[in-house]
């Protein structure tokens, strides 16, 4: 079992634009693809996006990822979102394991 750790810092004045997209678009799109969602946050100093997602290997992560980059209605959706420009300055990725004493092994 593997997380991945994702960070999106929102353009500026677009963090609800971004929040607006992942709770009516993204997460909609994770769930049909069978993406585990542990949780999301927002962090407004810097304005950030974070959550956190769970993967049986990185082979399934980077399947999910191709399928999810694939899906029309995200790329629909995306460019919908992004008509008054991008949502995003900047992101990454982390992808962590649980330590032998960690309480999600």
């Amino acid at each position: 079992m593997i997380y991945e750790f994702r960070s999106y810092q929102a353009a500026p004045g677009r963090l609800q634009d971004l929040d607006d997209r992942f709770r009516d678009l993204t997460t909609k799109i994770f769930a049909r693809l069978g993406f585990d969602q542990v949780g999301f946050w927002t962090a407004s100093d810097p304005d950030r996006l974070m959550y956190l997602l769970r993967w049986q290997d990185k082979s399934e992560r980077d399947a999910k990822w191709k399928e999810f980059n694939a899906d029309p209605e995200w790329q629909e959706g995306k460019a919908a979102s992004e008509q008054h420009g991008p949502l995003l300055a900047g992101a990454s990725s982390e992808l962590w394991t649980a330590t032998s004493y960690s309480a999600l092994r």
